[in-house]
Parts: C-alpha cells; sequence; structure tokens
C-alpha cells in the first residue's frame, strides 16, 4: 500500500496527515512537536534503585531521565553514582494525568538507553551493538554475499548495522556514503564527549517531520505541504537523504488552491478527531482517558435500521475494526481498555480477539491484544513513545 503524506502549516505549528495514496483515506493524524527522541546526552549517574531494575541519569535537563537496566548490568564496575555515560532519548516524557482535576498534569522523565543508534532511510548504524542485521521483510538472501562481505569490512569491531527494506533498491557506493554520514555523527559525539564538563547535550535527532517520514519510508510515495519555506527545507532534506527518487514533493499555495486539507476532504475529519464520541455504521464509541489508561465503550444504536440486521457479534466486529484505526489515527499508547457489548458464547469472543489481532497485524499497528472476558472487557497495550494526537489538543 503506497501512502501520501499532507503537511500543513497552522500558526506555530504543522499538521500532519498520512493517508492511503489510492484511496486518499487516513490512516494517521499527527502534529509536528518538539519530540526529545534520538536526542544523546553526556550523562551522569544521580542514583541506582536495583531492586526497580532503573537508574536516575542527569542529562543536564529540569528533570533527570530513567535508564532502564538488566540485573545483570548492575555488576559492571564503570556503572556507579557520579559515573559519566553517554545515553539516548527513546521515549519522550508523557504526560501524566491526576485523578484529581484541581491537580496540575506531572510530566514523567524522558526514557533512556545506552544502545546508540542512528537512522537513515536505508540503515541504522549501532556503534556499541556489533553485528549485521536485517529489519522486518528483508533477509540476507535480499542481498549478494559480496555486498554483505563489503559492508562488513566497513565495520569496526564493536560497530553494527541493520539494514532497513529501501537499501535493496540502492547501490552499494550510495549505501557506503549513507554509512559514513551516519558514522560522522557518532564522531561527533565522541568529540564533543571528551570537551563537555559537566551534563548536557551531545546531539540533537532530526525534527519530527523528518523522523516521521524515515518511520513511514517504505510506503511514503509522495508529499504535499502548503508552505514555501518548509517545501525548500523538505527538498534539501530528500536531496541530502538519497529520497528524491523514491519521495516526490509538491507544493500547494493555499492562496489558489484554498487550504491543504479542505481540498483532500480532511478538515472536518481533522477536527473531529477532538470529539469523545465516535459514530460508526450501527452505534458509536466513546473515547475516555483516565490516569493509566484509555478506554473504548461500545454503544449499539437500536434506532439504527442497520442495527436490527447485525448479530452482537458482528456489532463487535466493526467496533473492533473502527476502535483499531481510532488506535493508529490518534496514535494512542499505553494501556487500553475496551469495554465490548457482552457475548455469552465463548466460540465468538475468540473469533472477535482473532479478529482485531489479524486486523492490526495487517495495519502493522504494534499492539498486543488481550483476551476478552465473557463481560466484554478487552486489555490491549501498546508501547508509549510518543504523546497521542489528543494529549496535544489539550
Amino acid at each position: 500500500m503506497n501512502t501520501l503524506l499532507l503537511v500543513s502549516r497552522s500558526s506555530d505549528q504543522l499538521n500532519l496527515a498520512l493517508l492511503e495514496e489510492q484511496k486518499q483515506a487516513p490512516l494517521e493524524f499527527r502534529i509536528s512537536y518538539a519530540s526529545q527522541i534520538g536526542h544523546i546526552y553526556k550523562g551522569s549517574v544521580l542514583d541506582i534503585h536495583k531492586n526497580l531494575g532503573l537508574a536516575f541519569i542527569d542529562i543536564g535537563e529540569k528533570t533527570p531521565g530513567l535508564l532502564p537496566l538488566s540485573l545483570s548490568f548492575w555488576k559492571k564496575p564503570f556503572f556507579s553514582k557520579g559515573a559519566s555515560l553517554v545515553v539516548q532519548v527513546s521515549r519522550d516524557k508523557i504526560k501524566k494525568t491526576l485523578l484529581l482535576e484541581e491537580q496540575l498534569e506531572k510530566e514523567k522523565n524522558v526514557r533512556l538507553t545506552l544502545n546508540l543508534s542512528f537512522s537513515s532511510a536505508f540503515c541504522i548504524f549501532q556503534p556499541n551493538t556489533p553485528g549485521l542485521r536485517f529489519s522486518k521483510m528483508i533477509s540476507e538472501k535480499d542481498f549478494s554475499q559480496e555486498v554483505l562481505f563489503k559492508i562488513s569490512e566497513n565495520l569496526s569491531e564493536n560497530e553494527g548495522l541493520i539494514l532497513k527494506p529501501l537499501a535493496r533498491n540502492i547501490t552499494f557506493e550510495t549505501l557506503i556514503l549513507d554509512l559514513s554520514c551516519l558514522k560522522n555523527l557518532w564522531n561527533q559525539v565522541q568529540e564533543k564527549n571528551k570537551t563537555l564538563k559537566k551534563p548536557g547535550l551531545l546531539l540533537s535527532e532530526k525534527e519530527y517531520l523528518f523522523r516521521y517520514i524515515l518511520q513511514n519510508i517504505e510506503t511514503l510515495k509522495k508529499i504535499i505541504v502548503d508552505d514555501a519555506a518548509l517545501f525548500l527545507s523538505l527538498k534539501t532534506f530528500l536531496e541530502n537523504s538519497y529520497l528524491s527518487s523514491f519521495i516526490s514533493l509538491e507544493s500547494h499555495l493555499p492562496h489558489t488552491k484554498g487550504p491543504l486539507f479542505e481540498a483532500y476532504n480532511l478538515q472536518e475529519r481533522w477536527d473531529a478527531q477532538k470529539e469523545r464520541i465516535i459514530p460508526f455504521t450501527s452505534g458509536n464509541l466513546i473515547l475516555e482517558k483516565t490516569s493509566a489508561f484509555w478506554v473504548f465503550d461500545v454503544n449499539s444504536s437500536s434506532q439504527n435500521s442497520s442495527y436490527k440486521n447485525r448479530t452482537l457479534f458482528q456489532l463487535n466486529i466493526e467496533a473492533g475494526k473502527k476502535i483499531l484505526e481510532e488506535i493508529r489515527l490518534k496514535n494512542l499508547s499505553g494501556t487500553i481498555v475496551v469495554d465490548f457489548i457482552p457475548m455469552a458464547s465463548s466460540p465468538q469472543r475468540k473469533k472477535l480477539l482473532r479478529f482485531l489481532q489479524e486486523y492490526a497485524q495487517s495495519m502493522s499497528l504494534p499492539l498486543h491484544i488481550h483476551h476478552i472476558s465473557p463481560l466484554g472487557l478487552c486489555e490491549m497495550t501498546r508501547p508509549k513513545i510518543e504523546t497521542s494526537l489528543l494529549e496535544q489538543f489539550s
């Protein structure tokens, strides 16, 4: 499935809409924000909690970062209070809403990792994780042994590389140039780490928009943007990333063609993302946020003529499909609880669960879906990395 990305500037933010190119149906809505994911810091160990399997790391910010570690790591001699180390942000601060309305939202700490990585459209360079590996959808069979040998020759004993699907479509020379750019970034980090005397930023990751493009690089074929300065910035990014031959870039002038989202009949859908009630053919979903999880409540509509012709199972299938689409569209993550309409039949509950799992897989949605109880309750979990669209709206 090929995709199309619309980028619209709205006052001080960028609104993104990822569409299925052929049907022009929205798959994801995002707002570009000042993400810390990928930033690399010089850190200092503040405190170690072996029982929790984590350490607090001073990275020169107002709040320290959290570094999860396995039990075997605590035995390493260099890891103690005050020790200096290089870390990378793997998860942004996620706002935590407290139960009492009068209490302000609190921000959780950024999540850190010692496994540094530098990513491009074609590969991921890991300076401290040796070995040549392959991302999903490809394997070593997609490359000749000669090419794999030459790639390995360009890696030192401690360095590693993960090849992405798009690497199959470029020359070996382009791949090595790309790898050299990533290695140069690592060299910059090492040099700055030597001169920086206290915890602080060593290297900033790409802006959210550029990182989002790389996340969707396997399917993305066209980008349409309604801002002249941003058009030039994207043009430079695509050229410097060797992506000009893979992704076309088009300018949309609002003063002659009208607002970009309206031109693709998306403005109403975008505005509707703020609503709690989400309609579907045979009823509606009510979406709520608690201090710990998201909740979808499935409601049937007995007034709807189509409801009479549907069984509870069919209605739950329809609602489940809509819920998964909304999770991707709104970028919901963490724990998600769904209150389906109860079904007495155990085989039907298992069939619904299997449908949800298969549909999530077809969407490439990283979502773990647990069992469905006789009361219709289903728990889903998705890795919490970024802030959701709804949290950004608020």
